[in-house]
């Protein structure tokens, strides 16, 4: 790996580094960047569209059996989908489900308020029309 000093930074190439990496270290930086929504963007794209939104795209094959990581990534989406959007598609059901069990519930609670003010104002209708005794 080359380093240079630059205005008084030290700068390295970020593949160079990676490269640098034993197997272990690469993982770990590669599972962190994973997580980063702008790299789930870029990878999801190359998967779907084949680039970037930059124009980016990494090595594709075209052969019967996946070899390169974006082949295998497509190949795992492909035969991934049906579960994935099955999943996705109960996740949305359930959060919707909850989304109208909590308006009912809302809906209860002020129809219940709504009683009771009717009761209250009934009482204080009763009382303040009692003749002093």
């Amino acid at each position: 790996m080359k380093a240079t000093i630059e205005k008084g930074r030290i700068c390295v190439d970020v593949s160079d580094l990676i490269d640098s990496l034993d197997d272990d270290g690469r993982i770990s930086i590669i599972e962190i960047l994973a997580c980063h929504d702008q790299i789930i963007e870029c990878v999801a794209a190359q998967i779907v569209e084949g680039w970037t939104e930059g124009g980016n795209h990494g090595y594709t094959t075209y052969s019967p059996s996946p070899s390169t990581a974006l082949a295998k990534a497509k190949r795992y989406l492909a035969e991934s989908a049906s579960t994935v959007a099955k999943d996705q598609l109960q996740r949305l059901e359930t959060m919707a489900a909850d989304a109208v069990q909590k308006a009912r519930d809302e809906t209860a609670k002020r129809i219940d308020a709504e009683h009771t003010i009717y009761k209250l104002r009934n009482d204080l209708r009763r009382y303040t029309q009692r003749e002093p005794a």
